[in-house]
């Protein structure tokens, strides 16, 4: 038990370092759903639980829709009034404790809610002790941004002792070192590009907005792979496993493929507690794609309060509702080229969601689109030697810079050491201007 004090106390300290203003609606949160899911799981009455269960979804919700939505519905609201009744509505703002929103709430309202939803289920007995439960919930290493824990994973680890090997020290350090690297090195030194481009949008043209959207896409990646790396490392230190978030999405050869290689922590749990309970694929195909759409457009949202994000999530469920209609992605792996095509093919359909995820506005995000369908202004060759330097430093550090301990790549185990050490010294010295991480915003 001291152990779980000793983690829910820290990561207390770390939120509240981070945002002390939110720390309140951490704990109430963690409160409310710990509390709830004893009541669920010790009562035999039907309707109790479903009310117990239907309150915990109005409460957390609520709070993050109030929180994250408000304005964004306030505002979307007056839009479509004064389309339907050429009258504009005075400009309402949200109230002022509104207006910041919590760093985190996404992510621990996804676990908290996903612990409640399992003990319901009976695919999980609740934990009597409230510091076992916010160790789960608060653990630090991924409070601000992720992966989303499951409850089965990692409440069983916290209630086991702690068996620290030398193998899991080198590979939490190891993942620390290379999300590092992919952030300072790779994501910020792209960021410095795409921010500037996205800040003046008709001062480029033509190809090189082909090129600021390819690096958006590595700069994405690369920042929020490389915090979960981070997390994972750490959680490693700390005797943890928290479950991978990425896997080479940009090789994937549908789109189908893709959502099981990107967050997966995220798409994993829209499956299972959206897209399943509405029926996923069992109630015929017309419902099917309903469903996906749904489930997609949802997780756009759960991303910033946008049209932009829900578009980006509509792009995503149009691609894969084509791919079940056709099956096409089938038809091209049956060759290596063909698995090449297709490859390429769905890092370009990717690029042009990516735009709505970027642009911070619709109109922002068609400006970009007509840039890039111009024939004006192409880029230049340091540009293209920009982009190589940086595709093949993410291969090299991803595939054979940051060896497994068990591979024997460098002879001794301790030239991996100094080569994870050298590793570091780079991270510090290429890094680019310093970026928040993307994934904070949400």
């Amino acid at each position: 038990m001291s152990r779980w004090v000793l983690i829910t106390v820290a990561s207390f300290f770390f939120y509240g370092w981070w945002s002390v203003q939110f720390l309140w609606l951490l704990i109430l949160t963690g409160v409310f759903d710990f509390s709830l899911a004893l009541l669920i799981f010790k009562s035999s009455s039907r309707s109790r639980r479903n009310f117990l269960l239907a309150f915990s979804l109005i409460f957390n919700l609520g709070v993050l829709i109030s929180f994250k939505y408000s304005q964004f519905l306030m505002d979307s609201w007056a839009s479509v009034y004064a389309s339907v009744t050429n009258t504009a509505l005075v400009s309402v703002r949200a109230p002022s404790f509104l207006a910041i929103l919590p760093i985190g709430i996404s992510f621990y309202t996804f676990e908290s809610l996903s612990y409640v939803i399992d003990v319901y289920s009976k695919k999980l007995e609740p934990t009597k002790n409230i510091f076992h439960y916010f160790s789960f919930l608060a653990m630090f290493p991924r409070l601000i941004a992720g992966p989303i824990e499951r409850p089965h994973n990692l409440l069983p680890q916290l209630a086991e002792p702690i068996d620290l090997k030398d193998d899991m020290t080198f590979e939490g350090l190891r993942l620390i070192v290379l999300g590092f690297f992919k952030k300072t090195v790779i994501a910020d030194n792209l960021a410095l590009l795409v921010n500037t481009a996205f800040s003046n949008i008709n001062a480029y043209s033509g190809a090189y907005w082909w090129y600021v959207m390819v690096c958006f896409a590595l700069q994405i990646y690369c920042d929020f792979s490389g915090y979960t790396d981070i997390a994972r490392g750490l959680a490693k230190l700390m005797g943890f496993n928290f479950g991978l978030n990425f896997k080479e999405p940009y090789t994937s050869t549908s789109f189908r493929e893709f959502w099981t290689r990107w967050h997966i922590s995220l798409s994993t749990w829209f499956r299972d507690y959206v897209y399943f309970p509405l029926g996923g694929d069992r109630k015929g195909a017309v419902r099917s794609h309903v469903n996906l759409w749904t489930t997609m457009i949802v997780s756009g949202f759960w991303h910033g309060a946008s049209w932009n994000f829900g578009i980006w999530g509509a792009l995503h469920a149009f691609y894969m509702s084509v791919e079940r209609l056709t099956h096409w992605p089938k038809r091209l792996e049956k060759s290596i080229a063909g698995r090449a095509l297709a490859t390429f093919i769905i890092f370009v359909l990717t690029i042009f969601a990516w735009i709505f995820f970027r642009a911070p506005t619709f109109a922002q995000a068609m400006q970009v689109l007509q840039k890039m369908f111009s024939l004006q202004n192409g880029v230049n060759g340091k540009h293209y030697d920009f982009l190589i330097w940086i595709t093949v430093a993410m291969h090299f550090v991803s595939r054979y810079g940051l060896p497994e301990r068990s591979r024997v790549l460098l002879g001794h185990p301790w030239a991996q050491y100094i080569w994870l050490a050298l590793l570091g010294l780079a991270a510090l010295a290429l890094r680019g201007p310093s970026e928040q991480f993307i994934y904070f915003q949400f």
